[in-house]
């Protein structure tokens, strides 16, 4: 169903969110933890939505050898 504005902005800035949908409540860490693992590893994290439209995330991590 989409992530309000508000929201989106604090993922940005890797700050967890309380919420509640669809009455359960949430911590919030998911996403701003999310991204920032991948950005640990030299990833990129995404994300695109619109309130009643949608959520995309997209996930980019850099190619590395296989371990021996």
């Amino acid at each position: 169903c989409g992530i309000e504005e508000a929201m989106l902005e604090r993922i940005s800035l890797d700050q967890p969110i309380v919420h509640g949908f669809n009455g359960k409540s949430g911590t919030g860490l998911g996403l701003p933890h999310a991204k920032s693992t991948i950005e640990s590893f030299n990833g990129k994290f995404h994300l695109v939505s619109r309130r009643g439209v949608g959520t995309q995330i997209t996930i980019s991590l850099p190619s590395a050898e296989a371990p021996a």
